[in-house]
């Protein structure tokens, strides 16, 4: 699913480039982030199973952003610019990438503690 809304926030990206409707970068930015973490809580809650199950659907959930995360540091670090800026939105993708994939984690390798009254 981590893909799938990457892609398709990629997909919008790339057709509001076309038309030059580049405001709503940001609009779509926090709706597939908000849509993401809704469906992180979601298996968080309605996941039934061990701990050590949740912690392996945790990582390979989370596993998507690393590797994006390594790839976009991959190319930060082979870059060769001619001005010091222009590895800039690399490594943002950086960062959002690894706050990406330790907030999946989290999200869905923590489980919900219930009460008992």
């Amino acid at each position: 699913m981590n893909a799938i809304y990457f892609s398709i926030a990629l997909l919008l990206i790339f057709l509001l480039n076309k038309t030059g409707l580049h405001f709503l970068y940001f609009l779509i930015v926090f709706a597939v982030m908000f849509l993401s973490i809704w469906l992180w809580c979601l298996i968080n809650v309605s996941w039934k199973g061990r701990i050590g199950d949740r912690i392996k659907m945790a990582s390979l959930g989370s596993s998507f952003y690393l590797f994006v995360g390594l790839f976009f540091l991959y190319k930060f670090m082979n870059l060769k610019s001619s001005h010091p800026s222009n590895g800039f939105g690399l490594l943002l993708g950086v960062i959002v990438s690894f706050i990406a994939c330790i907030t999946c984690f989290l999200f869905t390798a923590l489980e919900k503690k219930e009460k008992k009254v």
